[in-house]
Order: C-alpha cells, then structure tokens, then sequence
C-alpha cells in the first residue's frame, strides 16, 4: 500500500518534469484558478478488498496530477479533459493506464493487448 507520505514525495518530485504546455488541463472541479498548489492523498476500499491510494495534485497554474501505486511501481499521471468527473492518463508512454474518477468514486484500468480491462473497480473513500 502507497504511504500518504511517500505518495506527496514521489509526486513533488514528479510534477516538474509533468508540467508541460502539451499536459495543461484545467484544475480538478475547481470553478475558480487555485491560489497555490494543493495536495491531497485518498485511499479507496475497492472490490475485492484492493486498497487503491491516489495522491492528487492540482497546480495554481490549473493542471492536475495523481500518482497511483500500480504492482510496485508509482505512475505518474496528468488530469485529461472530462464532462464529468475527472480522468487521469499515465504520462510514460511505456504504460497505459487511465484513473476515473467522479465524486467519491474511483476505477483503475489498464489496456493490455489493445483492450481496456480494469485493474481496480468499485473503488470509494470515506
């Protein structure tokens, strides 16, 4: 499981190689530009009894980030434009993973062999 405390590192170490003109989004469901950055760290109880732990990130500049713990290894990934809720996608291209979120509510999927399946589904947090 993801430490709050190594998820905040791993992802302030990350967010300035992310901060690209190609990744800006707007901010997570913010009405307004945020003053400064924020972080925030959410565990979600999913099916199956997986533990999926998200730190976010959302710039003053108005992008957004997660890092999620995926079989060992953090992934970074960058907020996508979405009608509703919020969806991440894995900034390596070595990886394709996308983090959909709305409300209380999160999934983890994975493409694998061209197929979206999902890794984690059914996920809440208090």
């Amino acid at each position: 499981m993801l430490k709050p405390a190594a998820a905040l590192i791993a992802l302030s170490l990350a967010t300035p190689a992310l901060a690209t003109p190609a990744l800006a989004t707007p901010a997570l469901a913010a009405p307004t530009q945020a003053a400064e950055d924020m972080l925030k760290v959410a565990n979600y109880s999913c099916a199956d009894n997986d533990v999926l732990s998200v730190a976010y990130m959302n710039t003053a500049a108005g992008n957004g980030y997660a890092v999620v713990l995926v079989q060992d290894e953090l992934l970074a990934m960058a907020q996508q434009v979405s009608a509703s809720g919020a969806i991440y996608k894995t900034t390596d291209p070595n990886y394709d993973y996308t983090l959909m979120t709305k409300g209380r509510n999160a999934d983890l999927l994975a493409v694998t062999n061209g197929k979206e399946e999902y890794v984690m589904k059914d996920c809440v947090t208090d």
